[in-house]
């Protein structure tokens, strides 16, 4: 009787179709990013990152007029904070040991300088621009 029990559940969660929160949105956004993914079981643990995100987005969000910023959704969505630094950011780490300030003589006091440069109006620095991949590997 327990045997034929078991079955019937097992059953019935082999049966049953994966749920997704926000399937609109979720479908929209893949489509808009191209994203596919092998398995139903490896959409589902991609959707729970992107739920993820999207809830630390809409929390960043609604706290925008304290940061002065907003966030939104990118190509991203679906991978989590440590895929993407293991994925996209360098492996060179700062020694935190070396005192560079050998390598820096100053003639000149604090006071010569003008408190702040925009470097901007210098023509110094450009716009941000997506770098793509691998922008900063080692």
């Amino acid at each position: 009787m327990l045997s034929v029990l078991v079955c019937c559940v097992l059953l019935a969660v082999v049966r049953c179709e994966v749920q997704y929160q926000h399937p609109e949105e979720w479908d929209l956004w893949k489509t808009e990013h191209g994203k596919s993914y092998q398995s139903q079981r490896e959409e589902l643990e991609r959707h729970l990152v992107w739920l993820s995100n999207r809830e630390y987005i809409n929390a960043h969000n609604a706290n925008s007029d304290i940061f002065g910023f907003t966030l939104s959704m990118n190509h991203f969505g679906d991978i989590s904070d440590t895929e993407f630094e293991s994925l996209y950011l360098s492996k060179w780490t700062h020694n935190k040991t070396n005192n560079y300030t050998k390598y820096f003589k100053s003639s000149s006091s604090v006071s010569d300088h003008p408190s702040s440069i925009d470097w901007r109006t210098k023509g110094a620095v450009s716009d941000i621009k997506n770098q793509v991949l691998f922008c900063c590997s080692v």
